[in-house]
């Protein structure tokens, strides 16, 4: 069975499998050392990769892969905290729009200025 990965981790198994170490792995994809080691363990953790006996290097396991860049990734936890909060954001700007406030008033009471609050509007899609 051909496993699918992403095509950054396509990058990391290829320099893996040149013999390069995480940091040379990083220098060359432009990529910061956590960053590889995460996809290193999560090579590992869908086999396609596994820990050498040397110290910091790593085999591969599989033949072949499949690139597929539509692979479902889970947004870290800060991040699905601020996708909460934009949500009460907007719910909060809406319920105010109904009423008629004026963004001033809305964007002091939430303690941003008007700019930014423009600003988010925008980037959510409640115009600007």
């Amino acid at each position: 069975m051909t496993q699918r990965i992403t095509a950054r981790q396509a990058i990391i198994v290829e320099g893996i499998r040149q013999g390069w170490t995480q940091t040379k792995i990083a220098s060359e994809a432009k990529l910061s050392n956590p960053t590889v080691h995460l996809e290193i363990k999560m090579l590992i953790a869908q086999c396609v990769l596994k820990p050498s006996e040397k110290y910091g290097r790593y085999d591969v396991i599989v033949d072949s892969y499949e690139v597929d860049d539509r692979i479902y990734r889970a947004q870290p936890r800060g991040m699905q905290v601020k996708i909460t909060a934009e949500v009460a954001l907007v719910e909060e700007i809406r319920r105010r729009r109904l009423a008629k406030e004026p963004r001033s008033k809305i964007a002091r009471e939430l303690g941003l200025n008007k700019t930014t609050l423009n600003f988010l509007l925008i980037q959510l899609g409640l115009g600007g």
